[in-house]
């Protein structure tokens, strides 16, 4: 399994976090929606992913809700719509982890198909698409909390910062290590071979 390709359906929500802070809320949310939305388009196989389907489901409620508030709710919508999202993808991806865990789609990408009800193979997702399901959901936390600071009116940028983007690479990265250890180790289960 590559974890970059999980990485990468995320990169809609991550760009949302960016294009909030230049544009007004409709029309950034509009933006990663398609993004998200190509996403989507452009991983058909093995299936459709759940993380840049929610994604660009996400995005799109955002999107209208953007279009339809009066603009007194825009400050608001900066300050939270990017956590509420985040969160809430990671929160489906915990839903899903022990029944449909998402990373067995980005698996069968390079796992023959004879593995895909192995136990290995369906433990090893489901631990997996838990660890990045807190993942997400750890961030989507941070920018809500960074998200409450801003609407505060406090002065802490180094602290918004780091809860911004600091939180979002370090849980990342660590999701990633975890991803590569846990298919490696199933992967050396000689009983299915490369089963992650």
């Amino acid at each position: 399994m590559n974890p970059v390709r999980i990485i990468l359906s995320l990169v809609p929500l991550v760009a949302y976090g960016l294009l909030s802070r230049f544009l007004v809320p409709g029309w950034a949310a509009l933006i990663c929606a398609v993004l998200a939305l190509l996403v989507v388009l452009t991983d058909l196989r093995g299936g459709i992913k759940l993380v840049p389907l929610t994604g660009a489901v996400m995005l799109s409620g955002l999107a209208v809700i953007g279009f339809v508030v009066s603009p007194d709710a825009y400050p608001f919508l900066e300050a939270y719509a990017h956590g509420i999202a985040v969160l809430l993808v990671g929160l489906v991806i915990l839903a899903t982890a022990s029944t449909a865990p998402f990373t067995a789609a980005y698996a069968k990408q390079s796992v023959p198909e004879q593995y895909w009800t192995s136990p290995t193979f369906l433990s090893t997702n489901r631990r997996i698409s838990t660890a990045w399901g807190l993942a997400v959901t750890a961030i989507g936390v941070a920018h809500l909390i960074a998200g409450a600071i801003t609407a505060s009116g406090a002065s802490l940028p180094i602290i918004e910062a780091l809860l911004n983007w600091g939180v979002e690479i370090w849980v990342i990265i660590h999701a990633y290590i975890y991803t590569q250890r846990t298919a490696a180790a199933a992967g050396h289960d000689s009983s299915t071979a490369t089963t992650a």
